[in-house]
């Protein structure tokens, strides 16, 4: 078995992509940070969301309890010019160290503390399995966090998990805060297989904008949650959070009110123009004894679900774009309802997403490729499931050459590029029929002329 490519805390450039082909990204750093959010039809490198990390709090007999964010510190270089906003919680303290390595599709980020003195892992997924398209393709990720207990003392462990609404975010301040489309709205979720926090907006279903998503916990026993942090301009709902959670491990149901915070939301709200700033944060935390010896996962679920996406290459070719403004739902939209819909398909056949993922895996780090052709096969695997692939609600697959910062580079599934790429057609032969199928029945003419842009499908 060839061993997982690692990384330290210091390559702050390495990230390693969670998603589905065509459903957008979230992507864990070597801190172990959420980071890079794309989940709204377009790239977004870079994006952060406010407020969405774990942490963990530990608990031994006789001792004062430690709560740290479950990161590694940060690394430098480190950018811009104001300092480390409020919104990434820079302030509150993190593991010494951190290391990820990957065996894709799966990461894992071992964390490294002597204060907290617990083996720390975090691991995340999303399902990647060959020939199946659908699976593959889930709006979702899987993060674990695996903490091992090696004392000769029982130690109660709690983890939590915060996320900042990503529904309707359309811009931010000059602080980072998030502008909103539309008013964010957060729900407890008690649902079959999840205990957590449920996102959404007052937006029509038939908005760009409009979306859900999840966060939750796999787990019903010993599972607390508080749906909305107090709302303020300012991080007052942060440190109200931080002291709920330090406490017992465990949170309130709604956290009590903050006059300030309240007068100052107020102040910045814009009413009339529908856009509003604050964060609206939710937070889910599960808590359990870890027998001495023992080990215990935390197993959390995010899923999305934004089913609107702007309707052809957003005026790469046609400078009078005739389907300006217009939408189409993605492919993932048409099976699944929502958010919570996604989470709950993925849970129920997690035992089975799971263990397909692994045999992918094993298969492709087992084998006598050279190290080097392994990683340059993982290369074009993550761009399939990257903001550069992409289904429309009738399945036909479709691609950017690429994908910049914040916009897809070059459109059309051109023949110059897609032609030659070979991962679609070894992987999801049905997504290569399909590609292929609007190049020659679509796009070429009756004299045979082919256009090597595809447009008319999109």
């Amino acid at each position: 078995m060839i061993a997982a490519t690692s990384y330290p805390r210091a390559a702050t450039q390495a990230a390693f992509e969670l998603g589905g082909i065509g459903t957008g990204n979230v992507s864990i750093g070597t801190r172990g940070e959420l980071r890079d959010w794309e989940l709204a039809n377009r790239p977004g490198m870079g994006n952060s969301l406010p407020y969405s990390f774990f942490a963990i709090r530990v608990a031994r007999q006789g001792a004062a309890p430690i709560a740290k964010v479950l990161e590694g510190r940060f690394a430098p270089p480190y950018p811009g010019g104001g300092g480390f906003m409020p919104l990434g919680v820079a302030g509150l303290p993190r593991f010494e160290d951190s290391q990820l390595s990957a065996r894709y599709p799966f990461v894992t980020v071992d964390l490294f503390d002597g204060q907290v003195g617990l083996p720390v892992q975090l691991e995340a997924f999303t399902p990647f399995i060959p020939h199946d398209a659908k699976r593959s393709g889930l709006p979702m990720a899987v993060i674990r966090f695996h903490v091992d207990n090696p004392t000769g003392q029982d130690i109660e462990v709690s983890v939590a998990g915060s996320l900042g609404s990503p529904i309707g975010v359309v811009g931010a301040d000059q602080f980072g805060t998030p502008i909103y489309v539309g008013q964010p709205t957060n729900s407890a979720i008690e649902s079959e297989h999840l205990t957590g926090v449920g996102f959404g907006s007052d937006l029509p279903p038939t908005h760009r904008e409009y979306g859900t998503a999840v966060l939750a916990s796999t787990a019903h026993e010993g599972v607390t949650y508080t749906p909305q942090w107090r709302a303020g301009y300012w991080p007052d709902g942060a440190e109200i959070f931080w002291v709920d959670f330090k406490d017992d491990g465990r949170l309130e149901a709604e956290h009590p009110r903050s006059n300030m915070a309240e007068s100052r939301l107020a102040a910045h709200d814009l009413g009339a123009t529908g856009l509003r700033p604050g964060v609206r944060v939710g937070s889910v935390a599960a808590t359990r004894t870890i027998k001495a010896g023992g080990r215990a996962t935390f197993e959390f679920i995010l899923a999305w679900h934004f089913p609107n996406r702007l309707r052809g290459w957003e005026g790469h070719v046609i400078r009078d774009d005739p389907y300006s403004g217009q939408t189409v739902l993605n492919y993932y939209a048409v099976h699944f309802a929502d958010a919570l819909a996604v989470a709950e398909y993925a849970t129920a056949g997690l035992g089975e997403l799971e263990r397909e993922s692994r045999a992918f895996s094993e298969a492709l780090h087992s084998s006598n490729l050279p190290p080097a052709v392994i990683e340059s096969l993982i290369a074009g695997i993550a761009t399939l499931r990257s903001t550069t692939c992409f289904r429309i609600a009738d399945g036909t697959f479709l691609g950017w050459e690429g994908s910049l910062e914040r916009a897809g580079s070059c459109e059309g599934t051109c023949t110059h590029v897609w032609n030659y790429a070979q991962t679609v057609a070894f992987l999801f032969p049905e997504l290569e029929v399909s590609a292929r199928s609007v190049e020659f029945l679509v796009e070429t003419d009756s004299e045979g002329s082919m256009a090597f842009r595809t447009n008319q499908v999109f």
